[in-house]
């Protein structure tokens, strides 16, 4: 037993140990900030040397952990204003910017980046560099406060393409709230309509929030200006405002029941095609049945220009949206097999998943072989995507494996991805696939992905067995 006056040496000798061992973590510790301050501040110093390759090599570099740091993401927002070149960065152009690669880096950061994004924004000179600031928040970008704040100003700029590009990142990073929503529909009341486009789009994404200003939406269907979309199907042929109004009060459905009157009467034939046919979605959508005529007339629009390769529209875009109140049109859509217009044809895979889901596999077989190769690529994508592993899907599959001289090897490419997804269900196809991957005319891309597949497909067939 221990004599009672040894205790408070032990005491002594713990404290001891403990306030050691505290002192070798507090040293340990400010080791490795001291340590990550300098690699940090080497990294910055590297970022603003004038040799152009070493600043490119150093944005390359950087890891996930320093693209969370505030003052790398302030100093690659500040590269968005050089446009210094760095050659042969690019075969085949051979030149690519600085701004450009720092742009690409920017898209790769989470949103806990936009804070810092939107400050350092203010240091910016050049227009296009805000722009390309305001392109990565909207695509990085969730609900921040400090941030919309922040990127206020930007909306009230006198270029149009940055008044744009505000809005879209002033709705990524805005919530849903009543309050924000009015604040963002003050801009459809910009002077310039593709402003006032921008701001429908960012309304879109809170369909289910926008009472409050209903009646300016609805005012807006009196809007006849062109708007055009870059990424529209046809990028020469402008889309019409208020047709994307009217697209919007569809999926805003019964609450935007006092368009009802506004939208019969845009179904006219003196009105541009697109616009008929949103606004005939629309008064299906909101109606408590879809009515005959606005019915009739998507099926009619559907087919107008059947012989015309640049005769599409929308409306099988606006049937997928009616989803099973669509079913009275299923003949329009199967007709709509033989329209001249690849756009239409692509289209009805969607229309036909939407609308009658038991059926739509074996009615979007057939445009498998369609002669665009994006149709059938459109096919695909959608069998993909829904995991569908029917042994006549996987046929199809193997028979666009021949298919290989469109864009980016389509359909086959995208055929060898569906193959891989199945995994061990898409056995069946393995020996098309070796085929493919021994094929000398086919891209050594397509043979690598071909690989890739056989591999997948063993590998899980190998852990089914386990």
């Amino acid at each position: 037993m221990l004599s009672s006056h040894r205790v408070p040496e032990l005491r002594l000798a713990e404290l001891t140990m403990v306030m050691l061992l505290a002192t070798v973590v507090v040293a340990s510790f400010s080791s490795r900030t001291v340590a990550q301050t300098n690699s940090i501040d080497e990294r910055l110093s590297r970022l603003r040397v004038a040799d152009v390759r070493v600043v490119a090599a150093q944005i390359d570099s950087l890891t996930d952990d320093l693209l969370r740091d505030p003052r790398i993401i302030g100093e690659l927002v500040g590269l968005l204003d050089d446009r210094r070149i760095i050659e042969n960065r690019m075969p085949p152009a051979g030149n690519d910017t600085l701004k450009l690669c720092a742009w690409y880096r920017i898209l790769e950061m989470d949103a806990s980046a936009v804070s810092s994004i939107a400050v350092r924004m203010r240091t910016l000179e050049s227009t296009h560099a805000v722009e390309l600031a305001l392109s990565a928040i909207s695509r990085i970008g969730q609900p921040d406060a400090n941030a919309f704040v922040e990127l206020m100003r930007y909306s009230k700029s006198a270029d149009v393409s940055v008044r744009s590009r505000a809005i879209r990142a002033l709705g990524s990073v805005g919530g849903g709230d009543a309050t924000t929503v009015t604040l963002l529909a003050q801009f459809l009341l910009d002077d310039h309509p593709n402003v006032r486009w921008a701001t429908i789009e960012v309304l879109s994404s809170r369909k289910d929030n926008l009472e409050p200003v209903l009646d300016s939406l609805i005012n807006l269907l009196d809007d006849e200006s062109d708007v055009h979309v870059a990424l529209s199907n046809h990028a020469a042929v402008p889309k019409k405002l208020r047709g994307r109004v009217a697209e919007l009060l569809a999926d805003i459905g019964p609450a935007a029941t006092s368009a009802l009157p506004r939208l019969r009467e845009l179904m006219a034939s003196e009105v541009d095609v697109n616009v008929r046919v949103w606004a005939a979605c629309a008064v299906c959508m909101i109606s408590h049945e879809a009515p005959a005529e606005a019915l009739d007339l998507l099926g009619r629009l559907l087919l107008i220009g059947r012989d015309d390769e640049y005769g599409g529209n929308d409306s099988a875009l606006a049937i997928a949206k009616l989803g099973p109140r669509g079913i009275p049109l299923l003949d329009e859509l199967e007709r709509a097999r033989c329209h001249r217009s690849s756009e239409i044809r692509w289209a009805l895979v969607g229309a036909f998943f939407a609308v009658e889901p038991d059926s739509a596999v074996s009615r979007s077989l057939s445009l498998m072989e369609d002669e665009d190769e994006l149709v059938a690529k459109a096919v695909i994508d959608a069998f993909s995507s829904r995991n569908i592993s029917e042994l006549n899907v996987i046929e199809a599959y193997v028979l666009a494996l021949n298919r290989t001289g469109g864009i980016f090897d389509e359909p086959a490419s995208s055929a060898v991805d569906a193959l891989a997804e199945l995994g061990s269900k898409a056995e069946a196809a393995l020996p098309a696939l070796d085929q493919l991957l021994h094929n000398s005319e086919a891209s050594e891309r397509l043979r690598e992905k071909a690989s890739l597949a056989i591999r997948r497909i063993r590998k899980d067939h190998v852990l089914r067995e386990e």
